[in-house]
């Protein structure tokens, strides 16, 4: 319905949905046009040029978004109708909410116990503890101008990358099971928290952030809908500031996780992994290190602006 033969994306060769868990999607295999995974050995670093090429694609998924909801709104909105919640609804997630309260902790604590200041770490604390509700619900909810169709989990285990010819390399996405109507800053701040460095993010946020826009930007320029207002760079960071915190609230939970310290455990059953127990251990694995690496990050989104 939404990808169309001529647009980035893999081909879909086969379906076979057996609802609720139990569906199987088969795709072309994108190899043959020369598509591979990010073989960097750590996720957390991606290498900047990976990073650039996803931030184009995404902007151009984005822009896809954006060119359907003026030029086709009604079936634009047909496809978000029947997207189905299974994230961040209340009613089956019991297990989320408390895993990812406990766990959005973690870099305050670290903090405080490093003599931190006492105002922020009561505050930021107050803020966190209550993480489901007061940053992840507040910020999946859809907010016009800015919400488009977002990939939901835009992270580099979920994307693949080429080559080309000018030696730039080019994405595509895959795997779009979170796939939800919000603003850019769900998928912007979930890779930059789980696939790029404390180091790059810093040094080279504002260049990451440039390279969305422009390929955004490029892209409704094309399809003749760019609105400098609606769709401009200040208005990006504006909401990159006010949701930031998505991305750092997810890392709390995984980042220990892709950097490989959990050896054991079914990461596919919420129920099992998910609860007040699991978020207990998940909170000292890594150590002083992840816990160091969460509390910079924290640090960083308040310098940009995100807990005003």
């Amino acid at each position: 319905m939404y990808a169309q033969p001529n647009e980035n994306f893999a081909k879909c060769f086969y379906i076979d949905e057996r609802p609720p868990f139990d569906s199987i999607i088969a795709l072309e295999n994108v190899n043959e046009q020369g598509y591979y995974s990010c073989t960097y050995p750590c996720k957390y670093n991606t290498p900047l040029e990976y990073t650039l090429a996803a931030m184009r694609e995404i902007g151009r998924f984005h822009g896809k978004g954006y060119v359907m909801k003026e030029l086709q709104r009604e079936k634009f909105f047909a496809i978000v109708e029947q997207l189905q919640e299974i994230k961040y609804d209340r009613m089956i997630n019991e297990n989320r909410i408390i895993f990812l309260n406990l766990t959005a902790t973690r870099a305050v604590e670290y903090l405080r116990n490093q003599g931190y200041d006492t105002a922020f770490c009561d505050k930021t604390e107050a803020l966190l503890s209550n993480a489901f509700d007061k940053v992840m619900m507040k910020a999946v909810e859809s907010r016009e101008p800015l919400s488009t169709l977002c990939h939901g989990d835009f992270v580099l285990d979920n994307i693949l990358f080429k080559m080309e010819n000018n030696g730039q390399y080019r994405a595509i996405l895959i795997d779009f099971a979170f796939l939800r109507y919000t603003t850019p800053v769900v998928d912007l701040s979930t890779y930059l928290c789980l696939s790029c460095s404390n180091e790059v993010r810093k040094d080279k946020f504002f260049e990451i952030i440039r390279a969305y826009h422009d390929a955004l930007k490029e892209y409704l320029l094309e399809a003749n809908i760019w609105d400098s207002e609606k769709y401009s760079y200040e208005a990006l960071l504006d909401d990159y500031k006010r949701d930031g915190l998505f991305g750092f609230v997810i890392a709390s939970s995984y980042l220990p996780i892709l950097m490989g310290y959990l050896k054991k455990g079914n990461l596919t059953c919420i129920n099992e992994f998910e609860n007040e127990e699991r978020a207990k251990q998940n909170k000292q694995l890594g150590g002083n290190k992840i816990s160091k690496i969460l509390a910079d990050m924290l640090l960083h989104l308040r310098d940009l602006g995100c807990l005003e």
